[in-house]
């Protein structure tokens, strides 16, 4: 018989920025259109795996495993639209 345990924490922290400028040359007067973005973002996870290995003759193995997996992902964001000064 053997065993095998693995354990482990992962964590990734983002950030997304972007600013788009429009401008719209069909209307009299021109018209511009300014719109801001912002996202934050946070992934964590958490991993437990385990798993025994029973040798039943030289030819056929019994496998057993277990995974359990638990994550807290978060996400927010912040979006304006404005008329430029």
């Amino acid at each position: 018989m053997s065993w095998q345990t693995m354990i482990g924490y992962n964590y990734i922290d983002g950030e997304n920025k972007s600013e788009n400028d429009q401008v719209f040359t069909s209307f009299k007067p021109v018209e511009n259109l300014l719109q801001k973005n912002f996202v934050l973002t946070t992934n964590r996870n958490f991993y437990f795996r385990t798993g025994t290995n029973y040798k039943l003759s030289e030819k056929s193995n019994l496998l057993f495993n277990y995974n359990l997996n638990m994550a807290n992902d978060r996400a927010t964001s912040t979006s304006s639209t404005s008329e430029p000064e």
